[in-house]
């Protein structure tokens, strides 16, 4: 086991008497001979109370394998409490720390090139999450949640081990652009314009709000790394929007709200969607025309929400980012014709011309 003081001197715990003693045996057990070990550590955004130094092998069909070692990090979380003081409380809080290892059974070439890194980061991460489900599952714990790279810091060291010498290549691994950064301050105008938009929402004056809210979470989610939340948040976000909008339309024509609630309760999302809006508004309403904005959405948002809620699909990130995209495109196709209308829709018109949601 590695000490404490080892700790906070080196990146990596695996040396190469750990590697010969502890892992080399494990490997020719599966008739496996490695050549070079390709290494990840990071941090869990939550704490698995392995025992410290628990390990975890899995042999992959192409012949390599992986092992994934568990430490605790302990550190100080500091609670300001919201006062303006340098002083703050500090609680003593447990992350884990995982010290990924892909073990290639074939030669590499030094420095590997990044799609090489890609790939077996991912398949790490895919091993990783094996575990964390599992311990989710038996345990029950909500802290803990399948992990993308969004979730990590955005970037990582690396190592690539030549067994036969323990010669090292180290770097930093890329993992996402999302790099903190200082906002700028408002200017007055915009400072004004956010204080008067919480009248707007107090006095609940304009009912597009909760669509908006909706696209803005799935944006969050993506960014963070939850994939099927944000797909279901961007089709919450078009449904809402939609409803909303045949609301609007029906209370315009003076249909009462016994009725609207009827026609809500009791016609399909999808039916509504083909047969309200293109007698008032125009446009191209039939999904099954996969190159118009709806045919696009209907693909890549509604569908694959379906899949998601009813099969358990685990959408990866360029699907996620291609249902926001879509939904978004859609929503701006609805606008567009809705504009085209504004003499005969301007109390509608004007919840996004005064807000330009």
């Amino acid at each position: 086991m590695i000490s404490e003081d080892d700790k906070k001197k080196t990146i990596f715990y695996l040396n190469e008497k750990q590697f010969n003693e502890d892992f080399l045996p494990v490997y020719k057990i599966a008739n496996l001979t490695p050549k070079h070990i390709v290494q990840f550590p990071l941090m869990l955004p939550f704490h698995i109370p392995f025992n410290e130094g628990t390990c975890f092998s899995v042999f992959f069909d192409n012949g390599d394998a992986c092992t994934l070692h568990f430490t605790d990090i302990i550190y100080n979380n500091n609670i300001m409490a919201g006062v303006l003081s340098d002083e703050e409380q500090k609680i003593k809080s447990y992350k884990s720390r995982v010290e990924m290892t892909y073990v290639a059974c074939e030669n590499l070439s030094l420095p590997v090139d990044e799609d090489y890194l890609n790939i077996s980061f991912d398949a790490l991460i895919d091993v990783l999450n094996w575990v964390v489900l599992s311990y989710l599952i038996c345990e029950k714990d909500v802290d803990a949640h399948r992990v993308t790279k969004e979730m990590l810091e955005f970037s990582l060291f690396y190592r690539v081990v030549t067994l036969k010498c323990w010669d090292t290549y180290e770097g930093l691994f890329l993992l996402h652009m999302d790099v903190p950064f200082e906002r700028k301050k408002f200017d007055k105008e915009k400072e004004q314009k956010v204080i008067w938009y919480a009248k707007v929402i107090k006095e609940q004056l304009n009912p597009f709000i909760l669509s908006e809210e909706m696209m803005l979470a799935a944006k969050r989610y993506l960014k963070n790394g939850l994939y099927k939340e944000a797909v279901i948040n961007a089709q919450i976000s078009v449904e809402t929007f939609l409803s909303t909008l045949l609301i609007e339309f029906m209370k315009k024509e003076g249909v009462s709200e016994v009725d609207i609630q009827s026609k809500l309760d009791n016609i399909g999302f999808i039916s509504r969607f083909k047969n309200e809006f293109h007698t008032r508004i125009g446009g191209s309403w039939n999904p099954e025309r996969t190159n118009s904005e709806a045919g696009k959405w209907y693909i890549s948002t509604y569908l694959l929400r379906n899949k998601i809620a009813h099969v358990g699909y685990v959408p990866d990130f360029k699907e996620a980012n291609d249902a926001i995209y879509y939904a978004i495109d859609f929503k701006k196709y609805v606008l567009d014709k809705l504009m085209q209308k504004k003499k005969q829709y301007m109390d509608i018109v004007k919840f996004f011309i005064a807000e330009k949601m």
